[in-house]
């Protein structure tokens, strides 16, 4: 059996730097990370899961370490407005059906089934009434949060300076044994890269694949574009807003310092001029079309997503 003791990482966005973060704290081994000298990130407003601070502790990046450097703020759910019909909302809580009164009390969902004449989303679902109406958080939970992956990704750089190797410049091509694993990567400055396990994280690029066998979803995922930006303002609020549009919908995620919003739909059935002052509009002005980038995709399932791997990290 292989023994792991240098991976190199490919990519230098938010994947490869947690990536990168994980592995450093928690083996005995060399950790390159490789990224182009300057980077191209999404940056269009970013939310996490519930475990996402459970995550930073196992890489010895404690919350109060990271969480003003990275313009965090609290989120607790999804509010999607106008979905369905218009005036409709559905609210998606990041909590448990937890128990009022302790172990021994009632649920809000029973509670709401004796009363069900109340509006369920105010007296049945979990922090509606706490966080929508009142835009406030319950400090007992966990929670979720809204971050800037730009900062975030130089936040963790710096803190793992003197833990992993950094070199910026560009792959230009690879080479790969005889069983078709990499064993090499040559770079723009003339540097070759050797490792005993390589990571892809280019994203949409997947610099790494050999050829990978893919399944067109597109049947089944009509959205394959979205036009995005950033709005300053201060109008922060403990959830992800996610309002339907007769295209698609508009994603609000809001940060410190910027609320980071786009709109996402099918470019067959809408172009994005369309959708640039769309999501102006929606906005009253406060983000221009020309200030919005568009994001393009294919809708895609990889039939694998791992290589062929052999091998034990020590």
């Amino acid at each position: 059996m292989k023994i792991i003791k240098d991976i190199v990482i490919v990519g230098g966005g938010t994947s490869a730097w947690l990536t990168a973060a994980y592995l450093s704290n928690n083996h005995d081994i060399r950790v390159t990370v490789i990224d182009k000298e300057i980077g191209n990130p999404i940056g269009v407003g970013e939310a996490t899961l519930l475990n996402f601070k459970d995550f930073l502790d196992e890489c010895n990046l404690p919350i109060e370490d990271w969480f003003n450097k990275v313009s965090a703020t609290s989120k607790v759910g999804i509010l999607f407005p106008d979905w369905v019909k218009k005036g409709h909302d559905i609210w998606h809580p990041f909590a448990m059906n937890y128990r009022i009164g302790g172990s021994s009390g009632v649920t809000k969902y029973d509670l709401w089934s004796s009363n069900q004449h109340l509006d369920f989303k105010k007296h049945g679902s979990l922090l509606y009434d706490l966080s929508v109406t009142h835009e406030k958080i319950n400090s007992n939970l966990r929670v979720g949060y809204h971050i800037d992956c730009g900062k975030l990704t130089t936040f963790i750089q710096s803190a793992l300076e003197r833990r992993v190797n950094f070199i910026q410049s560009e792959m230009t091509h690879l080479d790969r044994d005889g069983s078709g694993d990499i064993s090499l990567l040559h770079l723009k400055n003339g540097k070759s890269i050797t490792g005993d396990l390589f990571i892809d994280c280019t994203g949409f690029l997947q610099l790494l694949k050999n050829k990978p066998v893919r399944k067109n979803l597109d049947n089944r995922l009509i959205c394959d574009t979205a036009v995005a930006g950033r709005i300053d303002e201060e109008d922060i609020k403990p959830y992800v807003n996610c309002t339907a549009k007769p295209s698609g919908w508009i994603w609000h995620i809001p940060t410190q310092e910027r609320l980071g919003t786009g709109y996402v739909f099918n470019r067959s059935l809408m172009h994005e001029d369309v959708a640039k002052q769309e999501l102006s509009n929606h906005h009253n002005g406060k983000i221009k079309p020309e200030d919005m980038k568009v994001l393009n995709w294919k809708p895609l399932a990889r039939k694998c997503s791992f290589y062929r791997f052999i091998g034990r990290v020590y």
